[in-house]
């Protein structure tokens, strides 16, 4: 017996090709039904979406336009900015998908993957002290990850990644951000564009973790003559830790940019500590110990130190120093001054690399600020300070209320 034609399944085809003509004839008979219904009703048709869909895409009654290319956020300086809200179902891994049920974002127009975006005005007060600065307010609803959230509200162009950068250093203090975000999260940003490399300072920051079932905080203040400050929360305690200064491989640094382990785009995470510094700021040793080479690997490294501790079981490295104050061989103290720190080496702005890992081969990577050798503490706000700081706090605050 011969096996069945695979041709006999023919008339099945001829069944679909039946049925296609009736959709295709059915189609064009609704098309000609609805086109005598526009034309008898021309001029008299109150319809609303009939009204959207004929509409040029200019707003009209309730604020409804298409969605332009995303711009920059508009500027709170001038009294006036637009809040937008748009739908979208986004989900996150390991987690059912959610519904964006109204993504407000303080004066930006969503991108064209969403379909329209409702704005309205919103007048919005500037206390004196930040007048004449470029100011901007964001109200973020927290989708897919920070990155992703924050460029929906600003272009590339404008400087998303970067500014996510600077919130995700601030929240970086708070929890882990992979691991404790939340879609549906609310986060505030009162943000100041500079002319710097930086691009960006984060002034305030509110982020009300599901998670955590808690709001974090971090207020920018600026403390006494320096010129750059730090964060601080409602109370007046320092989001950052500070390595007791006995202990502390730089003193005098201007913020904490990059912790071991955060991200770097194609490679693997950071591998210490580092502090943003004016060159030619002291550095320290952290413990005793010997000198065990200096300056290898200049073109990543620069000028760098390698220290061997035993007593603590580990070494410390220095890096991108622009000057070196020992010798291979010699023995120094806790907090005897090493190097100066620098721009040498592969390195973007000024600051010092610092690094704890294990005797052995290095593999392992400590946190400073969680080696059980270090003791580190929360700088808090003087009552002189406090009263100050409170302020400046009032002014971030009347800022987000308007927007």
């Amino acid at each position: 017996m011969y096996p069945p034609n695979s041709l006999q399944d023919q008339e099945v085809v001829s069944r679909k090709r039946v049925r296609s003509r009736r959709v295709v004839y059915g189609v064009l008979l609704l098309s000609l039904g609805l086109n005598v219904y526009f034309f008898a009703g021309e001029g008299r048709s109150s319809t609303p979406w009939a009204k959207n869909m004929w509409s040029s895409g200019k707003p009209e009654g309730d604020g409804m336009l298409h969605a332009p290319a995303r711009e920059e956020i508009a500027a709170v300086s001038p009294a006036v900015s637009q809040s937008g809200e748009a739908d979208a179902k986004i989900g996150e891994a390991g987690s059912s998908p959610e519904e964006d049920s109204g993504n407000e974002v303080v004066g930006s127009a969503q991108d064209s993957a969403a379909p329209h975006v409702r704005v309205q005005q919103a007048a919005l007060s500037v206390p004196d002290p930040l007048k004449g600065r470029e100011v901007f307010a964001m109200n973020l609803k927290i989708r897919n990850s920070l990155t992703h959230t924050v460029c929906k509200s600003i272009s590339e162009e404008g400087g998303c990644e970067p500014l996510s950068a600077h919130i995700a250093r601030l929240l970086a203090w708070f929890f882990d951000i992979g691991k404790s975000m939340r879609n549906g999260d609310d986060m505030q940003v009162i943000y100041e564009r500079l002319n710097t490399d930086e691009q960006f300072r984060i002034l305030k920051l509110v982020y009300q973790s599901r998670r955590f079932d808690t709001s974090f905080e971090a207020n920018y203040y600026e403390l006494g003559n320096r010129g750059y400050g730090a964060y601080f929360d409602q109370e007046g305690k320092e989001i950052s830790q500070r390595i007791q200064d006995s202990q502390s491989p730089i003193r005098d640094y201007i913020e904490i940019t990059s912790l071991p382990g955060d991200f770097r785009s194609g490679r693997r995470g950071h591998s210490g500590t580092d502090f943003k510094a004016d060159v030619g700021t002291p550095v320290f040793s952290s413990f005793e110990g010997k000198v065990l080479r200096t300056t290898w690997n200049f073109r990543n490294n620069g000028y760098c130190i390698e220290l061997d501790h035993p007593r603590e079981g580990v070494k410390t490295r220095y890096l991108h120093l622009s000057r070196i104050l020992v010798k291979r061989g010699q023995y120094v103290q806790a907090g005897d001054q090493i190097a100066e720190s620098g721009n040498t080496g592969r390195t973007f702005a000024p600051h010092l690399h610092y690094e704890i890992v294990d005797r052995d081969k290095g593999r392992t990577i400590f946190n400073p600020f969680e080696f059980k050798y270090i003791n580190s503490y929360h700088r808090r706000l003087s009552e002189t300070d406090l009263l100050q700081f409170r302020k400046v706090v009032q002014n971030y605050n009347s800022i987000l209320q308007s927007s």
